[in-house]
């Protein structure tokens, strides 16, 4: 007969309990990404609380998201410096913003959204690329640039970047098979 502890078989409890010491300890990231595909930067470590996680956003702020809403493995790719190859420039305000968010999350494809009003940094990128009088949303698809909200040009241009995507990954294991 197997030893338990209130019933628990030891090998369950001690898994249970390894595994809530994982959970609770801080992890290193500059990114958390949602299964969504949305990034959120963050400042400094986040933390896994229950079902929640906790972060601090690049401007400061504290906030957390539940846990089954984040994609742990692409929040590592993105930490390691895999950075998406599509990048929207953003204000919270904007409706043109809004939507283009709203098609990009439907496109399920990874691609990471600077509020060009929080983040000074963002601004300057945007400005750089797309030059002082760009308005917003300004959406960066791998180099080409759309300025503007035309969904039939995310979903064409956002194609291209995932068949791209497709083939550095082909080319990727072709050369690691060698």
């Amino acid at each position: 007969m197997r030893q338990t502890f209130s019933g628990i078989p030891r090998v369950a409890l001690l898994l249970s309990l390894g595994a809530g010491l994982l959970f609770s300890l801080p992890a290193s990231a500059d990114w958390l990404v949602t299964r969504d595909g949305q990034r959120i930067e963050t400042q400094g470590n986040w933390q896994m609380k229950g079902r929640a996680v906790l972060f601090t956003h690049a401007d400061g702020r504290v906030d957390q998201l539940p846990r089954d809403y984040i994609d742990f493995e692409a929040s590592e790719r993105a930490t390691a410096g895999e950075e998406p190859r599509i990048v929207m420039y953003s204000t919270s305000w904007c409706p043109y913003c809004r939507k283009a968010r709203k098609l990009l999350n439907e496109l399920d494809i990874e691609w990471v959204e600077k509020d060009i009003e929080r983040d000074r940094e963002a601004a300057r990128e945007m400005i750089k690329k797309a030059g002082r009088g760009a308005g917003v949303p300004v959406i960066d698809f791998d180099g080409t640039l759309l300025r503007g909200y035309n969904p039939d040009k995310i979903r064409r241009l956002a194609e291209e970047v995932r068949k791209s995507e497709k083939r550095r990954k082909a080319r990727e294991v072709a050369k690691n098979e060698r």
